[in-house]
């Protein structure tokens, strides 16, 4: 018995027609004063917020994420870095090795890969030059509403919405 699903070929033809239209979609284009808008409105949400770092991702990235990982890369014969932004509090793990190989009673490999893969923001898993590379992307960083702009922010709002139904 065989079951085969072939997918690519379409999702390609699809993508190929969406980005060529893309350039003739003229009419439901917003104006620019919409965008100035828009792009105001963003800054305004996101100023209201300070990025505060938090610990407890910090401490499990480095004291249980990066070890499993250096552990993984060592039996595997793979690289593995770790880079963390002190200042915007976020964090790229990166493996890349010619595989990764799990036997039936070895935890080790599904153990981290579950744990990152549910702490991470992002990730994604791919093959360049032969070889197996994952990222893995963490916000270690908690928002905090520091300044309340809910009243400017439905006034731009609102303003965007006349602007768009002319």
């Amino acid at each position: 018995m065989k079951f085969e699903a072939f997918y690519k070929e379409a999702y390609d033809a699809e993508m190929e027609e969406l980005f060529s239209d893309h350039a003739s979609e003229t009419e439901n284009k917003p104006s620019k004063d919409s965008c100035d808008l828009l792009m105001k409105k963003a800054d305004l949400e996101f100023s209201q917020y300070k990025l505060v770092k938090s610990e407890k991702c910090y401490d499990y990235l480095l004291g249980n994420l990066y070890p499993k990982a250096a552990e993984i890369a060592k039996m595997q014969g793979g690289n593995l870095i770790l880079d963390i932004d002190e200042e915007r509090h976020t964090g790229k793990l990166e493996y890349w090795g010619a595989f990764l190989m799990s036997t039936s009673g070895d935890t080790l490999l599904m153990d981290f890969l579950v744990s990152a893969m549910t702490m991470a923001d992002q990730f994604s898993f791919e093959v360049k030059d032969s070889l197996l590379h994952l990222e893995f992307f963490f916000e270690l960083y908690n928002l905090v509403k520091m300044k309340n702009y809910s009243k400017e922010i439905e006034q731009l709002g609102l303003k965007i919405k006349k602007l768009n139904t002319r």
